[in-house]
């Protein structure tokens, strides 16, 4: 299938372009089922070139900032906008998602996820990619409403 494949060369240009630096970010894999309409979004989603970014904004204290999500409460989560750096992303998140500005450093993990029909179980796996980028808060004392800074241990993300 085309959009599979292309989907494949979007996700490793991006990847590549994340490991050429001299850290190269933690790089998991995993696969999952969906249906058909959400196999095909993610299909779409990634030949556009969108990517998911989670942005990991610490303060002085070393705490992380945490937002209230469907799965409880979680780091600011979106994507990129197409051929959109993951940086100027994770800026662009942190301020739409928290409210607070901040200084990203560096992808610190990086998640190839396979995506696979479930009516069709040999069907090819879609890739999408998914970025945890470490950043610093511009101003370490903001607490945006209905957010949190929270120990860097009690929260699911490497830092």
């Amino acid at each position: 299938m085309e959009g599979v494949d292309r989907a494949r060369e979007q996700v490793q240009e991006r990847l590549d372009r994340l490991t050429a630096g001299e850290q190269s970010p933690r790089i998991n894999q995993e696969t999952v089922v969906t249906t058909g309409d959400r196999y095909r979004a993610a299909i779409d989603r990634s030949l556009e070139g969108v990517f998911q970014v989670r942005v990991a904004i610490t303060n002085n204290a070393g705490e992380v900032l945490v937002r209230p999500g469907d799965d409880g409460m979680g780091l600011p989560c979106g994507e990129t906008d197409p051929g959109e750096p993951i940086d100027a992303a994770a800026r662009r998140i942190a301020r739409g998602q928290a409210g607070i500005d901040c200084r990203p450093r560096e992808a610190v993990e990086a998640t190839i996820r396979g995506i696979r029909h479930e009516d069709e179980p040999g069907s090819d796996a879609v890739y999408r990619l998914s970025v945890v980028y470490a950043a610093d808060a511009a101003d370490p004392d903001a607490a945006p409403e209905n957010h949190r800074w929270e120990p860097t241990h009690t929260v699911d993300a490497p830092l």
